[in-house]
């Protein structure tokens, strides 16, 4: 076992964490229910006046860790928060590889620069262009989460990890496969209380059932699924 792996072990051990400081100590958002990984990123969105609406964030796996990478609506909405500036750009090229280096600034005097690099080995006309292109995107989006305080991953620099796309097709399949069974579960059971279809989507929507957690809270007890069913049959007279 190498010593990180010691390391952590023993902080877990010796401090006896929750699942939702585990998380934020070793940045595996797997160890947070559905409702703790959705309060995690409202967080994250006030404390930065993002609009978490607008899904700044996505989840991506990395290492066997689940955590966040910022989309484009994020370092949008950053740069124009903090009012980052862009006050130069350079771009050189190395072999194959063609980088650009952007220098940001804000108000209040601080100043950052970060790079963007891609292979353009074999590119030639509009997808040499565009890779140029992509190149200072990644770079101003990168210096942009970079002066805000925020190291994470920016959804350009995705393309670059390997098996992102197969990682984050399976995770979303495996998600959605496990909520559908467990709505179809769910409404099994108030069908068999007597619900027709029109009731069941009425329960859903004014008791919020829309995660796999509180689904699986509800089918662990048919009692709440009771109480839940005559406050709606009060309103709505059922």
């Amino acid at each position: 076992m190498s010593q990180l792996a010691l390391t952590e072990k023993n902080i877990e051990n010796n401090f006896n964490f929750n699942p939702y400081e585990l998380a934020l100590v070793k940045g595996d958002l797997s160890k947070l229910s559905d409702e703790e990984r959705t309060s995690y990123v409202k967080s994250i969105c006030d404390s930065l006046g993002i609009n978490m609406l607008t899904k700044p964030f996505e989840y991506i796996m990395l290492g066997g860790k689940l955590t966040l990478y910022a989309t484009k609506t994020a370092t949008d909405q950053l740069r124009q928060i903090h009012k980052v500036s862009i006050t130069k750009t350079e771009a050189n090229q190395i072999g194959d590889i063609y980088m650009v280096t952007v220098y940001a600034s804000t108000p209040d005097g601080r100043t950052d620069c970060d790079s963007g690099a891609l292979n353009i080995k074999n590119l030639g006309g509009d997808n040499l262009a565009n890779a140029l292109m992509k190149a200072i995107t990644k770079a101003k989006r990168r210096v942009t989460l970079s002066i805000c305080g925020l190291g994470m991953l920016d959804e350009s620099e995705l393309d670059t990890i390997k098996d992102y796309n197969n990682t984050k097709a399976t995770l979303i399949k495996d998600e959605a496969n496990e909520l559908k069974k467990l709505g179809l579960e769910l409404r099994k059971t108030l069908e068999d209380m007597g619900l027709n279809k029109e009731e069941q989507n009425a329960f859903i929507k004014n008791n919020n059932i829309f995660t796999r957690e509180k689904i699986k809270e509800l089918l662990d007890d048919k009692n709440k699924i009771f109480e839940l069913k005559q406050g709606l049959k009060n309103d709505t007279n059922i």
